[in-house]
Protein backbone atom coordinates (compact mmCIF):
# COMPACT_ATOMS: atom_id res chain seq x y z
CA UNK A 1 0.00 0.00 0.00
CA UNK A 2 2.57 2.20 0.89
CA UNK A 3 4.59 1.89 -2.28
CA UNK A 4 1.23 2.40 -4.38
CA UNK A 5 1.01 5.20 -2.27
CA UNK A 6 4.75 6.31 -3.14
CA UNK A 7 4.76 6.05 -6.74
CA UNK A 8 1.03 7.67 -6.88
CA UNK A 9 2.67 10.39 -5.40
CA UNK A 10 5.44 10.44 -7.74
CA UNK A 11 3.12 10.12 -10.38
CA UNK A 12 1.60 13.32 -9.74
CA UNK A 13 4.62 15.25 -8.55
CA UNK A 14 5.89 13.97 -12.65
CA UNK A 15 2.09 15.22 -13.82
CA UNK A 16 2.89 18.40 -11.96
CA UNK A 17 5.83 19.28 -13.15
CA UNK A 18 5.21 18.49 -16.57
CA UNK A 19 2.21 20.92 -16.38
CA UNK A 20 4.61 23.93 -14.61
CA UNK A 21 7.03 23.01 -17.94
CA UNK A 22 3.60 23.89 -20.38
CA UNK A 23 2.81 26.70 -18.44
CA UNK A 24 5.98 28.39 -18.54
CA UNK A 25 6.30 27.34 -22.19
CA UNK A 26 2.91 29.38 -22.60
CA UNK A 27 3.78 32.04 -20.81
CA UNK A 28 6.73 32.09 -22.64
CA UNK A 29 5.21 32.35 -25.90
CA UNK A 30 2.37 34.41 -24.92
CA UNK A 31 5.38 37.33 -23.71
CA UNK A 32 7.19 37.28 -26.98
CA UNK A 33 3.87 38.17 -28.60
CA UNK A 34 3.21 40.56 -25.92
CA UNK A 35 6.70 41.48 -25.10
CA UNK A 36 7.75 45.40 -25.71
CA UNK A 37 9.21 44.73 -29.15
CA UNK A 38 8.23 47.47 -31.67
CA UNK A 39 6.89 47.02 -34.86
CA UNK A 40 9.14 48.79 -36.51
CA UNK A 41 12.96 48.06 -35.87
CA UNK A 42 12.29 44.68 -33.87
CA UNK A 43 13.99 46.63 -30.98
CA UNK A 44 13.05 46.46 -27.03
CA UNK A 45 12.00 49.43 -25.49
CA UNK A 46 14.18 48.72 -22.44
CA UNK A 47 17.12 48.21 -24.63
CA UNK A 48 16.84 52.59 -25.00
CA UNK A 49 18.18 52.96 -21.72
CA UNK A 50 21.38 54.75 -21.38
CA UNK A 51 24.51 53.91 -19.17
CA UNK A 52 26.25 56.97 -18.04
CA UNK A 53 29.37 57.24 -16.31
CA UNK A 54 28.55 58.65 -12.25
CA UNK A 55 24.61 58.37 -12.95
CA UNK A 56 22.91 55.38 -11.25
CA UNK A 57 19.56 54.56 -12.38
CA UNK A 58 16.94 54.55 -9.00
CA UNK A 59 14.69 52.02 -8.33
CA UNK A 60 13.43 49.87 -11.57
CA UNK A 61 12.24 51.63 -14.57
CA UNK A 62 8.41 51.32 -14.81
CA UNK A 63 6.71 50.51 -18.33
CA UNK A 64 2.89 51.58 -18.98
CA UNK A 65 0.91 50.73 -21.86
CA UNK A 66 -2.30 52.10 -23.92
CA UNK A 67 -4.52 50.52 -20.52
CA UNK A 68 -2.63 51.98 -18.29
CA UNK A 69 -0.81 55.27 -19.43
CA UNK A 70 -3.14 57.34 -17.50
CA UNK A 71 -1.71 56.31 -14.21
CA UNK A 72 1.10 58.10 -15.43
CA UNK A 73 -0.03 60.95 -17.55
CA UNK A 74 -3.62 61.21 -16.52
CA UNK A 75 -4.66 64.19 -18.71
CA UNK A 76 -2.46 63.62 -22.30
CA UNK A 77 -3.01 59.84 -22.10
CA UNK A 78 -5.73 59.93 -24.89
CA UNK A 79 -3.72 62.34 -26.97
CA UNK A 80 -0.89 59.69 -26.94
CA UNK A 81 -3.25 56.63 -27.34
CA UNK A 82 -4.99 58.52 -30.54
CA UNK A 83 -1.86 57.96 -32.38
CA UNK A 84 -1.22 54.38 -31.62
CA UNK A 85 1.08 54.80 -28.35
CA UNK A 86 2.75 51.65 -28.19
CA UNK A 87 4.71 51.60 -24.91
CA UNK A 88 6.37 53.88 -22.13
CA UNK A 89 9.11 53.29 -20.00
CA UNK A 90 10.28 55.73 -17.66
CA UNK A 91 13.31 55.73 -15.64
CA UNK A 92 14.70 57.82 -13.25
CA UNK A 93 18.65 58.95 -12.51
CA UNK A 94 21.01 60.18 -10.09
CA UNK A 95 24.36 62.23 -9.64
CA UNK A 96 25.92 62.93 -6.42
CA UNK A 97 23.07 62.01 -4.93
CA UNK A 98 21.40 65.22 -5.41
CA UNK A 99 20.74 65.94 -9.05
CA UNK A 100 17.83 64.06 -10.79
CA UNK A 101 17.07 63.61 -14.69
CA UNK A 102 13.61 61.77 -15.09
CA UNK A 103 13.51 59.59 -18.78
CA UNK A 104 10.97 58.94 -20.85
CA UNK A 105 10.81 56.93 -23.98
CA UNK A 106 7.66 56.61 -25.76
CA UNK A 107 7.37 54.20 -28.31
CA UNK A 108 4.94 54.75 -30.86
CA UNK A 109 5.17 52.24 -33.25
CA UNK A 110 6.32 54.46 -36.67
CA UNK A 111 7.72 57.41 -37.31
CA UNK A 112 4.43 59.17 -38.42
CA UNK A 113 2.89 58.57 -34.79
CA UNK A 114 5.93 59.64 -33.30
CA UNK A 115 5.99 62.81 -35.25
CA UNK A 116 1.94 63.73 -34.77
CA UNK A 117 2.37 63.68 -30.90
CA UNK A 118 5.63 65.64 -31.08
CA UNK A 119 4.51 68.33 -33.53
CA UNK A 120 1.44 68.58 -31.13
CA UNK A 121 3.58 69.73 -28.53
CA UNK A 122 6.45 71.55 -30.41
CA UNK A 123 6.20 75.34 -31.04
CA UNK A 124 7.55 77.25 -34.51
CA UNK A 125 9.74 79.24 -31.92
CA UNK A 126 10.92 76.55 -29.60
CA UNK A 127 14.67 76.63 -29.24
CA UNK A 128 15.65 73.57 -31.62
CA UNK A 129 18.71 71.59 -31.82
CA UNK A 130 20.54 68.69 -33.76
CA UNK A 131 19.70 65.71 -31.62
CA UNK A 132 17.75 62.68 -33.41
CA UNK A 133 15.47 63.83 -36.24
CA UNK A 134 14.85 66.51 -34.13
CA UNK A 135 14.35 67.89 -30.95
CA UNK A 136 14.11 71.23 -28.64
CA UNK A 137 15.79 71.78 -25.12
CA UNK A 138 13.63 73.99 -22.96
CA UNK A 139 14.84 74.88 -19.47
CA UNK A 140 15.38 71.71 -17.64
CA UNK A 141 13.42 70.41 -20.58
CA UNK A 142 14.93 68.18 -23.50
CA UNK A 143 12.12 66.57 -25.57
CA UNK A 144 13.20 64.66 -28.89
CA UNK A 145 11.83 62.87 -32.01
CA UNK A 146 13.71 59.66 -33.45
CA UNK A 147 12.47 57.15 -35.87
CA UNK A 148 9.38 56.07 -33.91
CA UNK A 149 10.30 56.92 -30.36
CA UNK A 150 9.47 60.05 -28.91
CA UNK A 151 11.82 61.42 -25.83
CA UNK A 152 11.18 63.42 -23.14
CA UNK A 153 14.14 64.15 -20.39
CA UNK A 154 13.47 66.51 -17.38
CA UNK A 155 16.30 67.74 -15.01
CA UNK A 156 16.06 68.89 -11.14
CA UNK A 157 18.41 70.54 -8.84
CA UNK A 158 20.97 70.61 -11.61
CA UNK A 159 21.90 73.56 -11.81
CA UNK A 160 23.94 75.33 -14.60
CA UNK A 161 24.76 72.43 -16.32
CA UNK A 162 21.30 71.09 -16.50
CA UNK A 163 21.70 71.69 -20.30
CA UNK A 164 24.95 69.75 -20.93
CA UNK A 165 23.45 66.83 -19.09
CA UNK A 166 20.40 66.10 -20.93
CA UNK A 167 22.34 66.70 -23.85
CA UNK A 168 24.38 63.90 -23.01
CA UNK A 169 21.31 61.72 -22.20
CA UNK A 170 19.98 62.26 -25.38
CA UNK A 171 23.07 61.76 -27.13
CA UNK A 172 23.98 57.98 -25.28
CA UNK A 173 19.88 57.51 -26.56
CA UNK A 174 20.61 58.23 -30.02
CA UNK A 175 23.59 56.25 -30.46
CA UNK A 176 21.45 53.34 -29.69
CA UNK A 177 18.53 53.95 -32.54
CA UNK A 178 20.15 53.33 -35.80
CA UNK A 179 19.90 56.29 -38.48
CA UNK A 180 19.54 58.08 -41.04
CA UNK A 181 16.42 59.84 -39.03
CA UNK A 182 14.02 61.74 -41.09
CA UNK A 183 10.69 63.21 -40.81
CA UNK A 184 7.48 61.45 -42.73
CA UNK A 185 8.05 61.92 -46.30
CA UNK A 186 4.99 63.23 -47.01
CA UNK A 187 5.95 66.49 -46.09
CA UNK A 188 8.36 67.31 -49.01
CA UNK A 189 4.20 67.90 -50.77
CA UNK A 190 4.15 70.75 -48.88
CA UNK A 191 6.01 73.96 -50.89
CA UNK A 192 8.64 75.60 -49.35
CA UNK A 193 8.27 79.16 -49.84
CA UNK A 194 6.53 81.20 -47.39
CA UNK A 195 6.16 77.88 -45.36
CA UNK A 196 6.48 78.62 -41.27
CA UNK A 197 9.44 76.66 -40.08
CA UNK A 198 8.46 73.80 -37.86
CA UNK A 199 4.84 74.51 -38.00
CA UNK A 200 4.01 71.28 -39.79
CA UNK A 201 1.99 68.60 -37.75
CA UNK A 202 0.36 65.39 -38.83
CA UNK A 203 -3.02 64.30 -37.92
CA UNK A 204 -4.29 60.70 -37.25
CA UNK A 205 -7.47 60.73 -36.40
CA UNK A 206 -10.40 63.46 -37.00
CA UNK A 207 -8.73 64.75 -39.16
CA UNK A 208 -10.55 68.48 -39.49
CA UNK A 209 -12.97 67.07 -36.53
CA UNK A 210 -14.52 64.67 -38.68
CA UNK A 211 -14.08 61.16 -37.92
CA UNK A 212 -13.98 59.77 -42.01
CA UNK A 213 -10.81 61.84 -42.62
CA UNK A 214 -7.66 60.23 -40.78
CA UNK A 215 -4.07 60.78 -42.19
CA UNK A 216 -3.92 63.86 -42.67
CA UNK A 217 -0.59 66.89 -42.84
CA UNK A 218 -0.86 70.42 -42.40
CA UNK A 219 1.55 73.02 -42.80
CA UNK A 220 1.32 76.70 -41.90
CA UNK A 221 2.01 80.03 -44.35
CA UNK A 222 2.35 83.56 -44.51
CA UNK A 223 2.98 85.28 -47.65
CA UNK A 224 2.21 89.21 -47.78
CA UNK A 225 1.07 89.51 -43.83
CA UNK A 226 -1.77 86.88 -45.18
CA UNK A 227 -1.58 83.53 -42.86
CA UNK A 228 -3.25 80.51 -44.11
CA UNK A 229 -2.31 76.80 -44.20
CA UNK A 230 -1.95 73.97 -46.78
CA UNK A 231 -3.36 70.02 -45.78
CA UNK A 232 -2.92 66.70 -47.00
CA UNK A 233 -4.69 63.91 -46.61
CA UNK A 234 -3.52 60.67 -47.59
CA UNK A 235 -6.49 57.64 -48.28
CA UNK A 236 -5.42 54.19 -48.22
CA UNK A 237 -6.50 54.04 -51.86
CA UNK A 238 -8.40 55.89 -54.50
CA UNK A 239 -11.31 54.34 -53.93
CA UNK A 240 -10.97 55.44 -50.21
CA UNK A 241 -9.57 58.94 -50.83
CA UNK A 242 -12.60 59.46 -53.32
CA UNK A 243 -15.32 58.35 -50.51
CA UNK A 244 -13.74 61.16 -48.16
CA UNK A 245 -14.11 64.10 -50.45
CA UNK A 246 -17.78 62.87 -50.88
CA UNK A 247 -18.63 62.69 -47.69
CA UNK A 248 -16.67 66.18 -46.50
CA UNK A 249 -18.48 68.19 -49.49
CA UNK A 250 -21.69 66.35 -48.04
CA UNK A 251 -20.85 67.90 -44.31
CA UNK A 252 -20.26 70.86 -46.19
CA UNK A 253 -23.65 71.40 -47.79
CA UNK A 254 -25.03 74.14 -46.22
CA UNK A 255 -22.21 76.24 -47.50
CA UNK A 256 -20.88 77.67 -50.87
CA UNK A 257 -19.40 74.89 -52.70
CA UNK A 258 -18.17 75.65 -56.41
CA UNK A 259 -16.74 72.41 -58.38
CA UNK A 260 -14.16 73.83 -60.75
CA UNK A 261 -11.66 72.48 -63.13
CA UNK A 262 -9.13 70.84 -60.10
CA UNK A 263 -11.56 70.26 -57.58
CA UNK A 264 -13.44 71.89 -55.61
CA UNK A 265 -13.51 75.79 -53.76
CA UNK A 266 -15.87 75.71 -50.66
CA UNK A 267 -16.72 79.09 -48.88
CA UNK A 268 -16.30 78.05 -45.18
CA UNK A 269 -17.92 79.93 -42.05
CA UNK A 270 -14.55 78.65 -40.22
CA UNK A 271 -12.00 78.03 -42.33
CA UNK A 272 -12.95 80.69 -45.11
CA UNK A 273 -11.80 79.83 -48.28
CA UNK A 274 -10.93 75.77 -48.91
CA UNK A 275 -9.48 74.83 -51.96
CA UNK A 276 -9.25 71.41 -52.68
CA UNK A 277 -8.24 68.49 -55.32
CA UNK A 278 -8.24 65.02 -55.07
CA UNK A 279 -5.21 63.11 -56.93
CA UNK A 280 -5.09 59.40 -56.77
CA UNK A 281 -5.43 58.28 -52.98
CA UNK A 282 -4.38 62.16 -51.83
CA UNK A 283 -6.56 65.08 -51.08
CA UNK A 284 -4.38 68.35 -51.35
CA UNK A 285 -5.53 71.68 -49.62
CA UNK A 286 -5.43 75.07 -49.05
CA UNK A 287 -7.48 76.72 -46.40
CA UNK A 288 -8.17 80.12 -45.09
CA UNK A 289 -7.77 81.98 -47.66
CA UNK A 290 -9.23 85.54 -47.83
CA UNK A 291 -11.68 86.28 -50.61
CA UNK A 292 -8.91 89.05 -52.25
CA UNK A 293 -6.13 86.35 -51.84
CA UNK A 294 -7.80 83.58 -53.78
CA UNK A 295 -4.84 83.25 -56.33
CA UNK A 296 -2.71 82.36 -53.77
CA UNK A 297 -4.55 79.71 -52.80
CA UNK A 298 -5.20 78.27 -56.01
CA UNK A 299 -1.21 79.00 -57.13
CA UNK A 300 -0.75 76.48 -53.43
CA UNK A 301 -2.81 74.37 -54.70
CA UNK A 302 -0.65 73.51 -57.80
CA UNK A 303 1.98 73.73 -56.04
CA UNK A 304 1.23 70.63 -53.86
CA UNK A 305 -0.45 68.62 -56.75
CA UNK A 306 2.95 69.26 -58.75
CA UNK A 307 5.31 68.14 -55.86
CA UNK A 308 2.79 65.58 -55.47
CA UNK A 309 3.29 64.05 -58.91
CA UNK A 310 7.29 64.82 -58.63
CA UNK A 311 7.35 61.66 -55.78
CA UNK A 312 4.34 59.30 -57.04
CA UNK A 313 7.47 57.20 -57.41
CA UNK A 314 7.50 57.06 -53.71
CA UNK A 315 4.12 58.04 -53.58
CA UNK A 316 2.01 55.54 -55.53
CA UNK A 317 -0.80 58.07 -56.64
Amino acid sequence: LKKKIFFGEKKMRIQKKHLMYFLSALLLFFGILWSPINSESGRDVKSLLPELESWKVVESPQIYHPENLFEYINGAAESYISYEFKELIVAEYKKNDQCDVVLEVYDMGDKNNSFGIYSSERYPGSHFISVGTQGYLEQGTLNFLIGQYYVKLMSFECGDESGDYLKKFAEKISEKVPGPYSFPDELKIFPSQGLTANSERFILINFLGYDFLHTGYTADYLIDENEFSCFLIKGGSEQEAQQMIKKYIEAKKDQEIKETSYGFLIKDRYYDNIFMARKGRFICGVMEIKDSFKDTGEEYLDKMIENLKGISPTFPL
